[in-house]
Order: structure tokens, then sequence, then C-alpha cells
């Protein structure tokens, strides 16, 4: 996965496309589009977002890159002619690519940002409406689970209605089912303004050493890992890359590893999608991946509600102690990639294809 950062003033967003869409290397960056930046995020001539036109080396290699990626037909044409002048294509990254590479460890004096992350199944409430995908997995921080656990229960309560006072009304389900109303307050905020469950953001800044200790607390015996895309990050017991064909990399059911990365002064700031390599399809599927932001040097993270320092979260205010700070908005994309799977709704049915009000998809 590669980041489109876009930044006016002191404004920030971040966007992760998860899964089977991913923007190809090389053809974004966040700085001056004719610079060239060292490191896996090389920018190519020309300029973004339709100002004019991408240059012969970019167009060349947006043609061969759409090979394949499309078939015939007039939408294909339109969208092979839009993504090249645009300079930005969606493709799938392919099979035997790999997104982490070797690099110099973290040098002893380095300043540490370290985080204790858990890879874990939990019931996901996808909206108020209490629909969900009770075969979910989620990257948490290992402080924030019991928070987990308690919006899991209260969301499970509200789709039961045992939070329902004595005189609480019932109506008829989907399927004419006699449900109880809804009279507990599901928690799922609207656009998850500080819900324990969603997916994992972390940050950390240019010339700090990222250390992650992982474990892996899932409860169906499947292995699991963190792997970074467009990082250097390596298995602190070995030294050696975190990559998908390293048994080191994958942690076995109840067990740990610690992954460390340096992020080197001159890394470029943006956002660095992650995910495992367990069982990769179905585990990112259902919500095995986040995203570290790589922030300027030296800046704190901060919660936008309350200035206090933040953890984790999509939403963040960066003090930047070299420049104008920010407010930061990461949008993360998620499909299922799986047209068969149905998630359920509050009466643990499948939820229809087809809208049977508006007759959509």
């Amino acid at each position: 996965m590669e980041h489109l950062t876009l930044r006016k003033k002191a404004f920030t967003i971040n966007l992760v496309l998860a899964l089977s869409l991913v923007l190809v290397p090389g053809i974004i960056s966040a700085h001056n589009p004719t610079e060239e930046v060292s490191g896996t995020n090389q920018a190519l001539p020309g300029r973004i977002n339709g100002k004019t036109s991408a240059g012969p080396v970019l167009q060349q290699k947006l043609a061969k890159l759409l090979e394949g990626e499309t078939s015939g037909g007039k939408f294909w044409s339109s969208a092979r002619g839009h993504q090249r002048s645009e300079g930005t294509v969606l493709a799938s990254s392919g099979a035997g690519q790999e997104t982490v590479y070797s690099g110099p460890g973290c040098p002893s004096g380095a300043p540490v940002q370290s985080y204790d992350v858990l890879a874990i199944n939990v019931d996901i409430t996808l909206n108020r409406f209490l629909d969900h995908d009770p075969g979910g997995y989620m990257y948490v921080l290992a402080e924030n689970l019991e928070g987990v656990r308690a919006e899991e229960k209260q969301n499970e309560e509200a789709r039961q209605g045992k939070a329902d006072s004595a005189d609480s009304k019932k109506g008829k389900g989907r399927r004419g089912k006699e449900v109880p109303e809804i009279s507990a307050d599901p928690a799922v905020s609207n656009g998850l303004q500080g819900d324990f469950i969603q997916p994992l953001v972390i940050r950390a800044n240019q010339g700090e050493c990222l250390v992650i200790n992982f474990t892996n607390q899932l409860s169906n015996g499947e292995s699991a890992s963190l792997h970074i895309h467009g990082s250097t990050l390596y298995v602190a017991s070995t030294g050696e890359a975190a990559i998908a064909t390293n048994p080191d990399a994958m942690a076995s059911p109840g067990g740990g590893i610690t992954y460390k990365w340096w992020i080197a002064p001159d890394t470029q700031e943006g956002i660095h999608y992650f995910h495992s390599h367990g069982n990769e399809r179905f585990q990112t599927g259902h919500g095995l991946f986040g995203a570290l932001i790589v922030e300027p040097a030296g800046s704190k993270f901060l919660d936008p509600f309350t200035g206090e320092e933040l953890k984790s979260g999509w939403l963040a205010i960066i003090e930047d102690s070299n420049g104008p700070d920010f407010r930061e908005f990461v949008t993360i994309y998620h499909e299922i990639g799986n047209d068969a799977f149905r998630p359920l709704d509050r009466e643990d049915g499948k939820l229809p294809l087809v809208d049977p009000i508006t007759k959509s998809y």
C-alpha cells in the first residue's frame, strides 16, 4: 500500500485504500512532484490532481501498470484515460511483490516510539443500526483492550435489548421476527469519534526508532504478524527484515515478536499501511489492518478534543516543532473483498444484497 497526502496550510489528509486496491509506488509524493525523494516513494516528473498531464516517463509507467488491470469496453477505456491524465493508478499489489526492505538498525541513542500491539478477534459492529461482523479481527493497543471488550459487550446488549426498561417496546424485524427496540445506546459513534473499535492508526516521527511489541491473541489457532509497507521493518531478535518469507516475523498463537524500524531523518512524511501475513486475505478482509504515519521530526501528537497526548486514532493535532502545527485526518477505505460475504443485521440475519426499499445493490 502507498499513501496519498495532501497538505494545505495547517491541514493534512492521509488516505489509505485497504485490501485489493493500492496506490502504485512511485506515483504520488507528498512534496514537490518534480523532486527526487530517497527511499521507496520516488516521485516522477509531472503534476497530479489534473493540473497538468503526467510527464512521458510517468505516462509510460502508467500504461505498463494498467496492462492486465482492466478489460475492454468504453468504461475501462475511459478509466484508463482518466488515470493516465491524473498521474495516479489503482492496481493490485501483485503476487511476490515485497514491500519491506533491508535497512539499517536503530542507532544507539535514537529517540524511541514504542507501542504494545495485540491481534485479537472481535465482533465488529459496523454502524448504529447494529449490523455486525462476528468474525472480525483487529489490531489494538494493549492498553485499549478492555475498552474494546466493553464496547463489544455494549453493542451486543443493544442488539439483544438487554438494557431495555420494563416498559420497553417491541417491533417487527426484517423477517417479521419480534425484536426489542434499540434502547441501549450502541457503542458506535458517528464518525468513530474516539471509539476503541476502529482500525489502528499510530504515529512515529522522522529520526525515531519505532518499536512494536506485537502479541498474537487470536483465539482460532491462526498465526499473525504486523507487516508495514514501504518500511525497513525488522525482527529485533535477529536483525532480519520482517518480510512474509521470514518465519521469525510470524507470531504463532499466543506468541509475540518485537519489530523495529529506524525511521531515518530523511524518510518521507506520510502514511504506511500495515496488515498481517497470517491467513492474509481473510484476516485483513475482516479488519486486521491499520496505518503508521511518519510525522515531522520532533512532533507531538495531541487529541483534538482534549489537547492531551494521543496514542492512537484517525484524527489528531500534530505539533510540529520545526513548522506550523496542523490537524490530521486519516481516511480508510475498506472492503471485505469477497462478494459472497454478507454481514449480519441486529437479528443475526444476513443483510440483503439488494436493498428492499430502494432496490439498489
